[in-house]
């Protein structure tokens, strides 16, 4: 799954929706570089990771820089359970429904801190 940049810095200053020391394989993560944007990472097993930009295999070691980076589907499962439902139901007729616009959607709900954090 392609995540935009853009979505990753709105998720970078968000309320986290998971912890990093709750991660488990197969979730995502990303941190920001000054110089080079976000990097998005898929968690393996056995404490590894992936760089889903280049591809280079890391250890994975929590860090207070690292983000969790939830699905379309998790952000999707969000909408519905915290969005009034014809808010989500007229949004999802008439809008092309991309991660960002998903995101843009939901901020200030997470903003807000009213949601239940992500898990498996």
């Amino acid at each position: 799954m392609w995540i935009p940049q853009e979505a990753l810095f709105e998720l970078s200053n968000l309320r986290p929706l998971k912890a990093i020391a709750d991660l488990e394989p197969g979730d995502m993560f990303s941190r920001g570089y000054a110089d080079l944007g976000y990097e998005l990472f898929l968690l393996l097993p056995n404490k590894q990771a992936i760089s889903l930009f280049s591809g280079q295999q890391i250890t994975f070691k929590p860090d207070p820089n690292l983000f969790f980076v939830p699905t379309f589907e998790e952000l999707l499962r969000l909408a519905l359970d915290n969005l009034k439902s014809s808010t989500i139901q007229n949004w999802l007729k008439t809008k092309q429904v991309t991660y960002l616009s998903l995101l843009k959607l939901l901020k200030p709900v997470l903003e807000a801190g009213t949601t239940d954090t992500l898990s498996n």
